[in-house]
Formats: structure tokens, sequence, C-alpha cells
């Protein structure tokens, strides 16, 4: 494999844009909810919101392994610049639009540089996930760096399951909120199951896309069913067979050629689109509280909110980390790795 190439799935980018927009409906559910006094009744009753946010880790696992034959110093100005540029907009962005209902926002270093804490702060953005992306992006930087062969990688994500499978019951150890804000332990924490599943996806790809499409469907509605009849999340092991089935649907994404335009499109600004949904919903949830609309014209409304704002944003930061970003970093980078694709920056 060449060592500059990094490989696009259109699969892969369809199914980014069906996981924003999984979390958007969920989050359209509560806020509707709350709009109407009853922010404990959510509207929309299966967890689309995390299934969402586990796709979005389980391809983040499967993208970043691709891209594990990268000099390391690319690989992380690749990271760095996917993530952070797009997010300091959004937490500008956010803040003022949480400020239309008086909802303030914090400002924290911490925050800014999307380090591990065990603080819950009034940020008006999926904070948590994107600080489980920041370390993974940093884990795979220093593995990555040491050029192992992908069978040791791919024994060493296994070794990673079953040290967070074992750590579980001392990770939750019935506080809830440690999984998603669990500070130093955040190597341990469950949600890492689906990087994890994600690189062994792709370290392994060659033999997993010879699975017929019909097994790997067979596989995911075998996952979803079990689902029901395991603790709930966020049980490790609840993950693990959630991961696998999702790994399923990652590997049949690929092997499905044609996508449609919209789906593609939504790809395109799936990560703005998570980024900047949330503070919209929360300041109309505010606005229309007590109006006496009904719950589920709220929760249309809702999602049209999110959308309209959450979409332009990603388009637009699509466009500007294509163009201009993806350029900086070809131009930095073309003495140091001479076979840098430019358009290849995911």
């Amino acid at each position: 494999m060449n060592a500059g190439a990094v490989q696009y799935f259109p699969g892969i980018h369809a199914l980014r844009g069906i996981a924003a927009l999984l979390v958007v409906v969920q989050h359209a559910g509560h806020f509707a909810a709350v709009a109407t006094g009853r922010p404990e009744d959510d509207l929309v009753k299966i967890g689309l919101g995390s299934i969402g946010v586990t796709t979005f880790f389980t391809i983040s696992g499967f993208v970043i392994a691709l891209n594990r034959h990268l000099p390391t110093t690319e690989f992380v100005c690749r990271r760095a610049l996917r993530i952070y540029p797009a997010f300091w907009a959004a937490y500008a962005l956010s803040s003022a639009i949480a400020l239309l209902a008086d909802h303030k926002t914090n400002f924290l270093w911490s925050v800014l540089f999307l380090l591990p804490t065990r603080e819950s702060w009034a940020i008006h953005l999926p904070l948590w996930t994107l600080i489980f992306e920041v370390f993974f992006y940093f884990l795979a930087a220093i593995v990555f760096s040491m050029r192992l062969s992908d069978r040791t990688l791919t024994a060493l994500a296994l070794c990673w399951i079953v040290a967070i499978e074992s750590m579980y019951p001392y990770l939750s150890g019935g506080r809830p909120t440690l999984s998603v804000l669990p500070g130093a332990l955040i190597a341990i924490a469950p949600y890492n199951v689906f990087f994890a599943l994600g690189m062994i996806c792709a370290l392994n790809l060659r033999l997993l896309v010879r699975i017929p499409l019909e097994v790997l469907l067979v596989v995911a509605v075998v996952a979803t069913a079990l689902l029901p009849l395991l603790p709930p999340h966020p049980h490790v092991t609840t993950f693990l067979v959630l991961g696998i089935g999702l790994c399923s649907i990652l590997i049949a994404s690929i092997q499905v050629q044609k996508w449609p335009k919209y789906l593609l499109r939504l790809g395109d600004a799936s990560y703005g689109l998570f980024l900047l949904h949330y503070a919209p919903m929360i300041s109309a949830a505010a606005l229309l509280a007590g109006t006496g609309y009904p719950a589920w014209a709220l929760f249309l409304f809702m999602i049209t909110i999110g959308l309209a704002v959450g979409v332009p944003f990603g388009l637009l930061e699509y466009s500007f980390h294509r163009k201009s970003l993806r350029f900086l970093l070809a131009k930095v980078l073309a003495q140091r790795s001479p076979t840098l694709d430019p358009g290849a920056l995911k």
C-alpha cells in the first residue's frame, strides 16, 4: 500500500450522514419534550442518539486505522485540522445562539483542547464525544508511530477490548457518568470498544469484504435482536454486541457502490451538523416553552431548526476544510511526504 494513500469509501461517508441525522432526531425529541414542560418524557423512545454516536466512533476507528501508514507528523496534523477548527467555530457560534435563551456558556482551556475530564460544564455541544475522539487520535498516533504489523495491531485492539471488559466493574461502580466523563480513566471507558472494533475491521478489511452482503446483514439483525436481552448501556458487553452489529453494517456499506447524492452531501455536512444542531434546539425549547404547541409540532420544528442551522454550517466547514486546510497541510508536508494526496484528507 502506498504510504501516502488514504482510502475513501462512499458508503462510510453516507453512514456518517445517517449517524448525524439519528443524533439530531434524538435531541429533537428531547427538546420538544422540554418545550412542553415534560423534560423527562423524551418523545423518541428508541436510543437513536446512542446508535448515532456509537456509529461515529466505529467509523472513526475504521478510518483512523486506514491512516496507519502515514508519517506521524502528517497523521497528527490531519487529525488536529479535522477536529479543532470546526470545534472552535462551533464553540463560539453555539455560545452566541444559546445567549438568545439567556443560557451562558463556560469557557475553559481544557474544553478548548478537548482534554479528558470528569466535570460536566455548561457547554452546548456534544463535548464528551469529541473528548473520546481526540483521546483515540492521541493513542493511535503513538501506536501507529511504532510501525507494528497489522496482526500485532489487531492483537492490541483485542487486548484493549479485554481490558475494558475486565475493568468495567471498577469504572462504573454505580456511577454511570464515568462512562461519558471518565477523566483519567478514559482509556478503559466502555465507549472505546467501538473504536477498537472499527480498527479491527480496517486492519482485516481484505478478509472481511469477502463476506457476502447477506451474511453481514444477518449478523447485524441478530445483534440488534440480542440487544433488548442484554444489560442497558453503557454496559460493555452490550456495547460489544452493538459494535459487532455496527461493524457488519459498516462492511456491508463498503460493498454497496451506489449511494444517493443527498446522503453523500449529508455525509459532507455530518461533522458540522453534529456540532451545531444542539444549541439552536436549546434556545428554541426555551423560547417556545409554555406556548401550547403540540409535542409533534415542536418535534418537527426542532428537527427543522437543527438541520437549518447545522447543515449549512457543516457544508461550509467541510468546504473550508477541503480547500483551505488541506491545501495548507499539503504545503507544509510536501517535502516530508512527497506522495501526499491533498484530495484525500478526510
